[in-house]
C-alpha cells in the first residue's frame, strides 16, 4: 500500500465511525419510557445487565445464541467496576451496549478494505470499504445492541478467508480464521452457520486436503459450543429455538398485503438498504465477479442469503445485512468497469446518495423522537383521567404514555399512567375514548387488509396533531416513515396522530 492508500483507509474507517457514533442514544430508555424503540435490544441488553447484577452466566434466552450477549456483558461487566447500573442510569448502559456494535461495525468495514485488496488491488478494497462506510442499513443498524451487524462482521471475516484458501498457496492459518470465523457468525445467529459452505467452497476451490475441511467443520462447532454452552444445558433452550426458527417464520402476519417476498425484497428493501444506483451497480459488478473462480465463494453467498430470505414470511430489510459486504464488494467491481478516468466519477456517484442519507438519518436519530415529543404534548393539553385509545398497550411503537413500553403489565408504578388508557380498539365502540395515540405504521400494519373497519373507529374522532421523525436529506428531499411496509427500517422512522373525539 501506498501512503495515499493508508490515508485513504483511514480516513474511510474514521467515516464509517463517525457516522456508527452520531445519534448512538437514539431511542435508548429515559425518564419517558423504560424500554429501547428497538424491540430487539431488550434481549441483549436486559439480559447482559441482568448477568451483570446478578452474577449468573446463564443467559437464559435463546431465540438466538449467545455470543453477542457474552460481548455486551463482558463490557459492562468492566464498566461496572466503575459505576454501578441502576434504574435511573439504563439509558446510560444502553449506549454502553450499543459500543459494541459501533466497534464491530466499523471493524467489518476494515476487513471488507482487507477482502477486496485481496481479491483485486488495495484500491478496489478502498472503493468496497467505502462503499460499505456509507451503506444507511448498515449506519443505522450499527447503532443498536443487537445480533445483525456482528453476525456481518464474522461473515466478512469469514468469506475473506474462503476467497484466500481458494486461491493458490494460502497459509493455512487462513483455514483457522476462517473456521473461528464461522464458529462466530454461528453462535451470534443460527442461520450464521451457512457462512461455512462458502468457506468450504474455498477450500475445495484451492485444492485442499479433505482433512481440512474436516477440521474447518470441528473447530467451528468448537467455537459455536464455547460461546453458546447453555444452548446445550439448559433445558428450555430448544423450545425457544424451534420458536424462533420454525413457528415464529411460519406464523408471521407482518407483511401481509407486500406482494411477494422476493419482489417486496428487491423493489423496496433492497432500494432502501443500499439506494439504487448502487444496488443496480452491485448487480453488474456480481455478473463481472462471476468470471474470477477466487470470487465464488462470495457469490455462493449471496446465493445462500438470498434463499434465506425467501423461505420466511418475514421480510425484514435487516436480513440484507450479512450480504453487504458483498454487495459493497460488487459495487466497487461495478466501478472498475468503468474507464480509467471515470472511475472516480461513478465511485462518487454511486456513494453520494447511501451518504447524504446516512448523514441525514443520523442527524435525525440525534433530535429528539416523534413518540417522546407526542408524549411531551399530551402531558402538556390532555388532563389527568381523561381516557385516550391506543391500538395495543404501550409498546415501542406507541406513544409512551405509560413508563412501561414493554406490552405487557409489570407490578409497580411503571405500569401506571395518569390517564385512563383503552388498548383494544374492538371495545372502543361500546365505550369511546376522548382522545386517540396511534402509530401510522401500526395503524397501516393492523388494518391494511381493513381500511374500512380504521374509518369506521375513527368516524367521529378528527386529527389534531401529528408527529414524525423525518430525514432531511436535502432540500425537497426527505426519508420518512409514511405509507411503508418495511417493519424494522420504521422503529426509527414513528409517524404519531394525535385524535380527539368530536
Amino acid at each position: 500500500m501506498t501512503r495515499h492508500e493508508r490515508l485513504a483507509l483511514v480516513g474511510i474507517v474514521a467515516l464509517a465511525l463517525a457516522l456508527r457514533l452520531g445519534g448512538l442514544a437514539w431511542g435508548v430508555p429515559n425518564g419517558i419510557h423504560l424500554k429501547s424503540y428497538h424491540p430487539d435490544e431488550w434481549s441483549t441488553v436486559d439480559t447482559a445487565l441482568r448477568m451483570v447484577v446478578s452474577g449468573e452466566h446463564n443467559p437464559r434466552f435463546f431465540n438466538y445464541p449467545s455470543l453477542t450477549i457474552y460481548l455486551v456483558y463482558g463490557f459492562l461487566k468492566l464498566v461496572s467496576l466503575i459505576l454501578a447500573p441502576s434504574g435511573d442510569s439504563l439509558g446510560l448502559w444502553y449506549v454502553l451496549a450499543r459500543l459494541v456494535t459501533v466497534a464491530l461495525g466499523t471493524a467489518g468495514v476494515a476487513l471488507v478494505f482487507g477482502l477486496g485488496r485481496r481479491l483485486v488491488s488495495p484500491r478496489f478494497g478502498l472503493a468496497a470499504a467505502g462503499c460499505l462506510a456509507v451503506l444507511p442499513l448498515a449506519v443505522v443498524n450499527s447503532h443498536f445492541a443487537t445480533v445483525d451487524v456482528p453476525l456481518t462482521t464474522w461473515c466478512a471475516l469469514a468469506l475473506w478467508a474462503a476467497v484466500e484458501l481458494a486461491g493458490p498457496g494460502a497459509s493455512r492459518r487462513w483455514l483457522w480464521i476462517g473456521a473461528v470465523a464461522c464458529g462466530l457468525a454461528a453462535g451470534t445467529k443460527y442461520n450464521g452457520v451457512l457462512v461455512l459452505l462458502p468457506l468450504l467452497l474455498g477450500l475445495w476451490l484451492g485444492r485442499r486436503p479433505a482433512v481440512e475441511a474436516v477440521a474447518a467443520v470441528g473447530l467451528a462447532a468448537l467455537v459455536f459450543v464455547a460461546t453458546s454452552p447453555f444452548v446445550f444445558i439448559d433445558p428450555q433452550a430448544w423450545a425457544q429455538i424451534r420458536f424462533e426458527l420454525i413457528e415464529h417464520p411460519r406464523a408471521s402476519n407482518l407483511f401481509v398485503g407486500v406482494g411477494p417476498g422476493w419482489w417486496f425484497h428487491l423493489r423496496d428493501n433492497l432500494p432502501t438498504a443500499a439506494g439504487t444506483l448502487l444496488a443496480l451497480a452491485a448487480t453488474v459488478g456480481l455478473a463481472r465477479l462471476a468470471r474470477r473462480r477466487e470470487a465464488w465463494p462470495l457469490l455462493l453467498w449471496a446465493a445462500l442469503c438470498l434463499l434465506a430470505m425467501g423461505r420466511t414470511k418475514e421480510l425484514f430489510i435487516r436480513y440484507w445485512l450479512p450480504l453487504l459486504p458483498v454487495l459493497a464488494l460488487a459495487a466497487a467491481e461495478a466501478v472498475r468497469a468503468a474507464p480509467q478516468r471515470w472511475r472516480a466519477a461513478v465511485l462518487l456517484a454511486l456513494l453520494l446518495g447511501p451518504g447524504l442519507r446516512s448523514r441525514a438519518l443520523v442527524a435525525m436519530m440525534a433530535g429528539d423522537d416523534a413518540r417522546d415529543r407526542a408524549a411531551a404534548w399530551c402531558a402538556a393539553n390532555i388532563p389527568g383521567g381523561e381516557s385516550v385509545g391506543e391500538i395495543e398497550r404501550t409498546w415501542f411503537w406507541s406513544v409512551p404514555l405509560r413508563p412501561n413500553n414493554s406490552g405487557h403489565p409489570v407490578p409497580g408504578p411503571a405500569d401506571g399512567s395518569r390517564w385512563d388508557l383503552r388498548s383494544d380498539p374492538d371495545a372502543w365502540p361500546a365505550d369511546p375514548p376522548r382522545w386517540l395515540a396511534v402509530n401510522e405504521t401500526k395503524r397501516l400494519e393492523r388494518y391494511h387488509a381493513e381500511p374500512q373497519r380504521w374509518a369506521a373507529l375513527t368516524r367521529d374522532y378528527e386529527r389534531v396533531v401529528s408527529f414524525a421523525n423525518r430525514a432531511t436529506i436535502l432540500p425537497g428531499w426527505r426519508e420518512t416513515g409514511l405509507g411503508r411496509r418495511q417493519h424494522d427500517w420504521l422503529y426509527l422512522l414513528p409517524s404519531i396522530d394525535i385524535y380527539r373525539r368530536r
